[in-house]
């Protein structure tokens, strides 16, 4: 199995955690509605299982989603672009992560927020725009010699829609659950694709550089 393909399936179990959180919280949060309510407010002050749903169902996801970068990094073309659209990229989970530490006010729509509140919208707002630059920069494919089409396609139709998803996450739209729903698997799903793109690439260049020498 390539170091990538583990990435891959890293980056899938990440996924898969985190509906299983959201599932699992959802069904022991009594009127909760998926389609209206925040993801975060199943992990909100005062939520039925709120510190397992942040602790051990959101910081999960996010190690998971780390364990796959890391390995991304090591297969990168550490040009100065990818660089910092790799930063951006691993910016998402890790302001996910202090959101989780730092859980929204009961329901997550409160009239006078605490600081914890304002932490918490910040930095989950803040991931959501850091994952979108990142996948605009990293879909450019910098120092590639045979860029994909497929994922630089990806990234200009994707920016737009996640783009819109993002400034319409306001408490009073009756459907910022789906749209959060939506945004978060547009960018896993985008991730996966860059993946199995940078492996691909990298298997490539691995195999062209031998027949550079024989030449």
């Amino acid at each position: 199995m390539r170091r990538l393909d583990v990435a891959v399936i890293l980056t899938g179990a990440s996924y898969s955690w985190l509906v299983i959180t959201v599932i699992w919280g959802g069904l022991y949060y009594p009127g909760y509605t998926h389609g209206t309510q925040f993801m975060s407010e199943l992990g909100a002050t005062g939520a039925p299982h709120g510190n397992w749903v942040n602790y051990f169902g959101f910081i999960g996801t996010e190690l998971l989603l780390f364990g796959a970068l890391g390995i991304a990094f090591t297969r990168l073309s550490k040009t100065s672009v990818n660089l910092i659209g790799f930063a951006f990229l691993v910016a998402y989970p890790l302001l996910l992560s202090v959101a989780a530490f730092s859980p929204c006010d009961f329901e997550c729509r409160p009239t006078d927020p605490t600081f914890t509140h304002l932490i918490h919208i910040t930095t989950g707002l803040g991931a959501y725009m850091c994952a979108i630059i990142g996948l605009a920069i990293l879909s450019r494919q910098s120092g590639n010699k045979a860029p994909s089409k497929g994922i630089k396609t990806a990234g200009l139709f994707l920016v737009p829609i996640l783009l819109f998803l993002l400034f319409n996450l306001t408490p009073d739209n009756s459907l910022a659950g789906a749209f959060q729903r939506i945004a978060e698997t547009l960018i896993y799903i985008w991730m996966i694709f860059w993946l199995t793109t940078l492996s691909n690439n990298f298997m490539n260049e691995t195999m062209a550089a031998p027949a550079r020498m024989d030449d």
